[in-house]
């Protein structure tokens, strides 16, 4: 019984140590890489190596559409600049296409699969899905056909035009010359940059239809709402949204060179929202689509043969109001600058508060002739300046008889009003000078008339909240 225990674990010693050598046979007989190669993992059955850099790259895809990448310029055998077919410089992604080039100089294979398999079609090699012409600097041309994936995902099947083998590729080898031509196009669809800013924009659309479009200028430093309204652009918050304008980039190229007929069917004739920009990097004008179902937008910019797809996210000037972009506050002047400021109450009183500065530079302040503590009047300034404009109304006040005036005259004496009117409920209207009615909140008011009475009164004022 132990004699033939001990046979049964010698036999199966046997069969390992058998099955070692057979493995280790196996893999002595696959050729290895030439010295000096890189030919990846796995890979170490040279298809081709071309003499010195690829000049270019010709790739046909389903036996139907072509396009060539090119090589601009290289050294020491290694592409510097590229082109792609018959594209403007600045619409092409050349780091890219420099790239695939350079991983092009030569092709290594998992395995020689066969030597001569006589019938192609059960590898995808009678008809392609892609034709790779691989030329170097001397003219001498590789063409490559590109068959079906092996089962599993184990790699491509390959052959050389010239030779009746066929190779078994790994998959990352062959990926780029799978892609259309819009992969090589470059995604960034505006210049610029928020370091660089803009002098102009302009937002426009369908989305905007009922309060026209919204124009921003610079002055300066700063930035002013033109329209609907002239008003001080909110820089904290209004200015990173439009700043989003320059430097976009496309997630994708939805096509080339497309038609009016294209851009009409997508309803790019009538678009949802446009964008138009001026700097001194140059100007743009771009119309956009809805957000479809999932969250994408076609965006065309105008003189570029490309139409794009974004995410809408990406844009959070789509359906900017102009209401996010203004400053919040009703009116804010330099105080270093005012000379009166006149408070009309509905009740027909009329308040007049004149500011100036001695020799010394000491400001002073007078009510109706009489000086006041200039303190307690910079206290109440700061409740008089914190009006919010903060909901848009289409409604009018009912009554043009105003609940309170204050009118602001400066040293040049340029002259600015701010209105309250009676309005909804804990709500009054609010307007500055000729701008469209706002609402704000009636809490505003009662702590400015509350406390005026302390001024007049001599009371402290204490810090607007």
């Amino acid at each position: 019984m132990q004699l033939k225990k001990n046979a049964l674990i010698l036999g199966s010693l046997l069969a390992v140590a058998l099955g070692l050598i057979a493995a280790l046979l196996v893999v002595r007989s696959r050729p290895t890489p030439p010295a000096g190669a890189s030919p990846g993992s796995g890979a170490n059955v040279l298809v081709y190596q071309t003499q010195g850099a690829v000049a270019s790259l010709k790739i046909t895809l389903d036996q139907r559409d072509s396009y060539t990448l090119s090589s601009l310029s290289s050294e020491n055998d290694r592409v510097q600049s590229a082109s792609l077919s018959d594209y403007d410089d600045q619409l092409v992604n050349q780091s890219r296409v420099a790239g695939v080039l350079n991983a092009s100089r030569s092709l290594y294979a998992l395995e020689l699969l066969l030597e001569s398999p006589g019938d192609y079609r059960p590898f995808g090699l009678t008809q392609p899905r892609a034709v790779v012409e691989v030329t170097d600097q001397t003219k001498r041309t590789v063409t490559l056909l590109i068959g079906d994936n092996a089962p599993g995902n184990q790699g491509i099947y390959l052959k050389r035009q010239d030779s009746p083998a066929i190779y078994l590729v790994p998959t990352y080898s062959l990926e780029n010359y799978l892609l259309s031509e819009t992969a090589y196009l470059n995604l960034t669809i505006t210049p610029g940059s928020s370091a660089q800013g803009f002098d102009a924009v302009v937002l426009g659309g369908t989305v905007r239809e009922e309060q026209g479009q919204v124009a921003i200028r610079r002055e300066g430093e700063t930035y002013l709402l033109t329209a609907p309204v002239q008003r001080p652009l909110e820089e904290g918050m209004g200015l990173p949204l439009l700043e989003t304008l320059l430097g976009l980039n496309a997630d994708s190229v939805a096509a080339i060179n497309p038609t009016r007929e294209d851009l009409e069917a997508l309803g790019l004739d009538r678009p949802y929202a446009t964008a138009e920009a001026s700097g001194n990097w140059g100007e743009f004008y771009l119309s956009a689509t809805a957000p479809d179902a999932g969250g994408t937008v076609y965006l065309y910019r105008e003189g570029v043969p490309l139409l794009y797809t974004v995410r809408a996210d990406l844009l959070p000037w789509l359906d900017l109001q102009y209401t996010q972009l203004m400053d919040p506050f009703a009116y804010t002047p330099d105080i270093d600058h005012l000379q009166e400021i006149t408070l009309d109450l509905e009740s027909g009183e009329s308040h007049r508060f004149l500011l100036s500065f001695n020799r010394e530079g000491e400001r002073s302040v007078t009510l109706n002739g009489t000086p006041i503590d200039t303190e307690n009047f910079l206290r109440f300034y700061i409740t008089l300046i914190s009006a919010r404009l903060a909901e848009h109304t289409d409604e009018t006040p009912a009554s043009q008889n105003p609940t309170l005036a204050i009118t602001y005259t400066d040293d040049s004496g340029g002259i600015q009003s701010v209105v309250f009117y009676h309005g909804p409920t804990r709500r009054y209207f609010i307007q500055t000078g000729e701008e469209p009615f706002f609402l704000t909140p009636s809490a505003y008011l009662d702590r400015v008339l509350e406390d005026f009475e302390k001024v007049k009164s001599g009371v402290r004022v204490e810090s607007f909240e």
